[in-house]
């Protein structure tokens, strides 16, 4: 294990004002796979800093698609947007769909401004870069899409259609009711309509591709019919023990990642990014998967892809993040709790500054310590339980950066509820860096 004074020694510099990446660069140009994680869904510094890395894949390396974690049917109206389709005359017009908790993961001003960009970059090039979700979460959208995707183009499947998904017996937007009233027998399980729904999209669909059927089009369908079956699995078994709903999302958001390969290398190479938290973006630990079977879209995608896929870790030391007191309430303002001992992000701010460490550096850091991970809540009084995991990030990730003091994330709605109360205090909400 590297002491501080060799970690040091070891970094590398990171001006954020003005970053270089050029050493990462060097490491990732030429993978098929970047997957770009975050220590916490609240962060600006971390948002800015992995748009700037993706801006420079595909201006200068050829990168042809952006994978985030978030829905498919809602991150496609994007997708439409930034390729010059559809009716939406602006990015956050283009975000209407995602109204679904946590509403700042990616109706932020940093989304925004890159998705303008990506839609301006578009424009003036022969091949256009997509902008796709991964995520399952999007089972009462996907279902609507697909109704009207059949009633416009496949009226004879329409009535058949309908009364497969008419099985859920229960409001989507409830869709975890769906999964209580199935543990609780009060309705049959829906997989197999699910399934057969899937299986008609496969047959019927697809013979239309040579007929006028857009190929974008029939993408867009088939991975909705495939997100409602994952997402009937995952909450069928969120009431079942001894079944790792994690590993059924972290297993979809690959299988979604490889149909967007599969797609788009139809007709050009495909070079993905990947947007999603640390959790999914690093590899499973040796002993959870030994003990727990757990799984994660990093290390089942660098199973497949070996080489040419790459993991990026972004942490941070201090400062504040944006995320929520509980499961479907607006993104609140908080003050991030220092490090705590024996961490790694203790270990990285005793180092101090910005910094990158790259992939030989990580590999003589071979030895367990916690690392903190925040999502959409934040639980600041019982952090250690909540935050923190047994970790070793000499396996989990190919490169890490290192951010010593960062700034909440600014969400688009709820801005009074998120807002702190500043007493006079300098506004460091409003970043300064990038």
């Amino acid at each position: 294990m590297l002491s501080v004074s060799g970690l040091r020694n070891e970094r590398i510099g990171l001006n954020v004002k003005s970053p270089d990446f050029g050493p990462l660069m060097d490491e990732i140009k030429n993978r098929k796979i970047v997957l770009i994680g975050e220590s916490t869904h609240g962060t600006h510094d971390f948002y800015k800093l992995r748009a700037e890395i993706t801006k420079e894949l595909i201006s200068e390396h050829g990168f042809n698609v952006v994978a985030i974690e978030g829905d498919w049917p809602d991150v496609f109206r994007v997708n439409k947007y930034v390729k010059g389709q559809g009716k939406d005359k602006n990015a956050l017009d283009s975000m209407v769909d995602m109204e679904r908790f946590p509403l700042w993961m990616w109706r932020n001003q940093v989304c925004l401004d890159f998705i303008e960009w990506l839609r301006d970059r578009n424009l003036n090039s022969e091949f256009k870069t997509g902008f796709y979700g991964l995520d399952l979460y999007g089972m009462k959208n996907s279902i609507s899409a697909i109704m009207d995707i059949t009633k416009e183009n496949f009226p004879e499947l329409y009535e058949e259609t309908r009364e497969l998904y008419s099985c859920f017996q229960t409001p989507l937007s409830d869709a975890a009711n769906y999964g209580r009233r199935v543990a609780l027998n009060q309705q049959r399980s829906c997989q197999e309509q699910m399934v057969k729904e899937l299986n008609l999209i496969r047959d019927e669909f697809y013979q239309s591709l040579g007929s006028g059927m857009d190929k974008e089009e029939y993408l867009h369908v088939e991975q909705n019919a495939q997100a409602v079956v994952a997402a009937e699995s995952y909450y069928r078994n969120l009431f079942t023990p001894g079944v790792s709903t994690w590993n059924i999302r972290d297993k979809h958001m690959f299988e979604t990642l490889k149909s967007i390969d599969e797609w788009i290398s139809s007709e050009e190479s495909g070079k993905i990014v990947v947007w999603a938290h640390n959790s999914h973006v690093g590899r499973a630990m040796t002993d959870r998967r030994e003990q727990l079977g757990e799984i994660t879209l990093g290390e089942v995608a660098s199973d497949h892809y070996k080489d040419m896929c790459f993991c990026i870790g972004m942490f941070t030391g201090e400062g504040s993040v944006t995320a929520a007191h509980n499961w479907d309430e607006p993104g609140h303002y908080f003050n991030l709790n220092t490090p705590l001992e024996g961490s790694y992000e203790q270990l990285l701010s005793r180092v101090g500054g910005d910094f990158m460490l790259g992939s030989d550096t990580l590999k003589e850091m071979k030895r367990p310590l916690l690392e903190r991970a925040v999502g959409v809540i934040y639980r600041p009084e019982t952090e250690r339980y909540s935050h923190y995991f047994e970790s070793d990030i000499a396996g989990r990730y190919d490169w890490l950066i290192y951010l010593d003091k960062t700034s909440a994330l600014e969400p688009v709605d709820d801005l009074s509820y998120w807002q702190p109360r500043l007493k006079g205090r300098e506004k460091d909400f409003y970043p300064s860096s990038l």
